[in-house]
């Protein structure tokens, strides 16, 4: 019975796996849930649909990480090697489908707080007289935006920030813009995220390259008077 399971899963790999609604629940028969970074690296597999069609060894790679972590709670009757009750059936179905909905919320929510965030943002830069540039690569001060003006989201050093604004006297900012539903976790992405930040504004400070300054020869006056 639990062979003929994951024959079955196995059969229905490739359309499972191609398909972004069923590879997101796919995720979720394990607990916790795989994320695709994970399946990518433990399955050792790309998840571009024609990767997957051209290759079904992948395919089962990535069937069997999930099948490996399976929540054996939510679905017992598969450890049992058994058909699912009525009743587990439907609380297996509710459950993924609780925890599905719990994730995205959560995730919808950081997503749409951090766009509000940044709007709210340029909108004060906007009101307290700096200019919107255009988005660039940051790879040293040089590159970054005139004083008084600010672009979005660019990348800095060796990462990014939401905003780059070079300040009236010349000094140059990274901003970043962070939702969090949980204090304990803001705490921590702030100083992660405001180390990372610091690293690549020194970054780009070690990336300058000082220009010498000479005179041209052409315009070098002949020296007069006598020496010594």
């Amino acid at each position: 019975m639990r062979a003929r399971i994951w024959a079955q899963l196995d059969n229905a790999a490739i359309e499972i796996l191609t398909n972004p609604s069923l590879l997101e629940a796919f995720r979720y028969l394990a607990g916790p849930p795989v994320s695709q970074d994970d399946l990518r690296t433990l399955g050792e597999a790309v998840l571009s649909p024609g990767r997957l069609r051209n290759d079904p060894g992948m395919a089962r790679r990535v069937v069997e990480v999930v099948r490996l972590g399976l929540d054996r709670r939510r679905f017992v009757w598969v450890s049992e090697g058994r058909e699912p009750s009525e009743a587990e059936r439907g609380a297996a179905i509710l459950a993924s489908a609780a925890l599905l909905a719990t994730r995205k919320v959560g995730t919808d929510r950081r997503h749409k707080g951090k766009q509000e965030q940044e709007t709210q943002v340029e909108e004060a830069f906007l009101g307290g007289g700096l200019v919107k540039a255009p988005t660039r690569r940051v790879a040293t001060f040089m590159d970054a935006p005139a004083a008084g003006h600010f672009c979005r989201e660019s990348e800095l050093g060796g990462g990014k920030a939401d905003f780059v604004l070079r300040l009236w006297d010349n000094r140059v900012m990274a901003l970043e813009c962070k939702v969090s539903n949980s204090a304990i976790n803001s705490v921590k992405r702030l100083n992660r995220e405001a180390a990372e930040r610091r690293l690549s504004v020194v970054s780009c400070r070690l990336s300058e390259k000082p220009v010498a300054a000479h005179e041209p020869t052409g315009n070098r006056q002949p020296t007069t008077g006598n020496r010594n």
